[in-house]
Formats: structure tokens, sequence, C-alpha cells
């Protein structure tokens, strides 16, 4: 999470991400986006909050942050990836 942005990088199980070739070019956009930033990883405020998924955020730090918007990264990586 960004705390300067108030933003998070939601990444997933912790044994599925790291082999998933797009969240790790959506996780790249995030971190060059937030450059010089104060980021946080993870923490007990996270792990509960995503306990039961995404949809029991109210126990993020404060209800102001956002999920990172990863459209147009969704967009780059599918055109770099295609196939021709």
């Amino acid at each position: 999470m960004c705390i300067n942005c108030e933003e998070y990088f939601y990444l997933g199980k912790e044994n599925e991400w790291y082999s998933d070739k797009e969240k790790m070019y959506l996780l790249r956009d995030f971190l060059l986006s937030h450059t010089n930033h104060f980021l946080k990883i993870g923490g007990d405020e996270w792990n509960r909050a995503f306990r039961f998924g995404k949809k029991d955020l109210e126990e993020l730090p404060t209800k102001a942050y956002k999920e990172f918007d990863d459209k147009y990264s969704k967009q780059d990586f599918k055109e770099a990836h295609k196939k021709t």
C-alpha cells in the first residue's frame, strides 16, 4: 500500500500471485507509479481485511484507501503479449 496516495495493490493468494505474469506486470506498474512514495507491505490490519476476501475491506487502515486502478496496465499487458 502507498501511504502517500492511500492506494493499495492486492496480490491475491500468497501461494499463487508470484507465478501470475499479468499480476507481476500490474505490480510493476503500481510500484513505478509510486516511486519515491512511502510504501508498506502487509501487516495485521491487511491480513484481517482480506481474510474473507476483498469484500471485507472495513478493517483497512482507513476507509479512504482505494485499490490501484490497473485498467491501463491490463491493456498494456495484453498488447505486449499479443500473439502475432
